[in-house]
């Protein structure tokens, strides 16, 4: 029996020989700091015996200490050459599959139900909503994480009358006679009628811009559709920034220097009667696998 235990110690432990070195270390350490004291005590004029034992013991701890070493690199060599695993594999946990019916949830229904209203009422919609809003937009995808924008959340219905007023001026002298013809409406308004807008703006040097804030406009627009809000996409309105007015509506923005408005988001409560959606398009998406 006691074979078999100091086999089993022998076999799957390197500990006695962790404990030879462990121990001519301890050795080794209290002889030397005994030869420290016996030196200092011969300075001070005090003689005392003991060298001898104390070079003794030191030599034997350095001793066990090498040996000790030179087992802890046997001990090493002798479980490589068992190649015993280094663990164990208890579970596979197996990813689960992803099926169609698991996909169907509130964001992929609420990218498809989403809708542009161009009519609102009046009943303004909530600071902390528009808030809410705003942050996913500055959580969409951006290149090289640059975030190129700067969102301008306009609650004046005052402000968006001089925008659309700029505009329609803009768009009455264009060669485009779809855009005259537009602005001649006598209910023109480039927001829709829209209670609010997030007017988003990008750096002018940045080259990604204008994808980074059309990204973060397409997360507001799916944030607003998930609360229940009617959202508008627009881009129309920029040319007012190209009139007279456009540098004190810029002001009236706090648009940063180095940054020109990109896109807009109209935001409130839809009262438009929008009918059957128009279909997409077909044969325009091909798996290459």
């Amino acid at each position: 029996m006691l074979s078999f235990a100091w086999d089993g110690i022998t076999s799957f432990s390197v500990k006695p020989l962790r404990a030879v070195t462990v121990t001519g270390a301890a050795i080794a350490c209290v002889s030397f700091a005994a030869i420290i004291v016996l030196f200092i005590l011969m300075l001070c004029g005090i003689k005392i015996s003991g060298w001898t034992a104390a070079s003794v013991w030191l030599a034997c701890g350095i001793l066990m200490l090498s040996t000790g070493l030179v087992g802890e690199y046997v001990g090493k060599i002798y479980s490589e050459v068992k190649s015993r695993p280094r663990f164990f594999i208890e579970t596979v946990l197996e990813s689960a599959s992803i099926s169609a019916d698991t996909a169907d949830n509130d964001i992929i229904r609420a990218i498809l139900s989403r809708r542009s209203v161009r009519k609102y009422t009046s009943d303004p919609v909530g600071h902390e909503l528009l808030a809410k809003i705003v942050e996913c937009g500055k959580f969409a995808a951006t290149a090289k994480g640059i975030q190129p924008w700067f969102f301008s959340v306009v609650e004046s219905r005052r402000i968006l009358d001089a925008i659309s007023e700029a505009n329609r001026m803009v768009m009455l002298d264009s060669s485009d006679e779809n855009m005259r013809k537009r602005a001649s409406e006598p209910n023109f308004d480039s927001f829709r009628g829209a209670p609010c807008a997030i007017i988003v703006s990008g750096m002018k040097d940045n080259s990604y811009s204008e994808a980074d804030c059309a990204n973060a406009c397409e997360n507001m627009l799916i944030a607003a559709e998930s609360i229940g809000l009617s959202t508008c996409y627009i881009a129309s309105f920029k040319t007012a920034f190209e009139s007279e007015a456009g540098a004190s509506i810029t002001k009236l923005l706090k648009i940063p220097d180095g940054y020109s408005p990109r896109f807009a988001v109209a935001v409130g409560y839809g009262c438009e009667n929008l009918g059957e959606r128009a279909p997409r398009r077909e044969n325009i998406t091909e798996y290459i696998k």
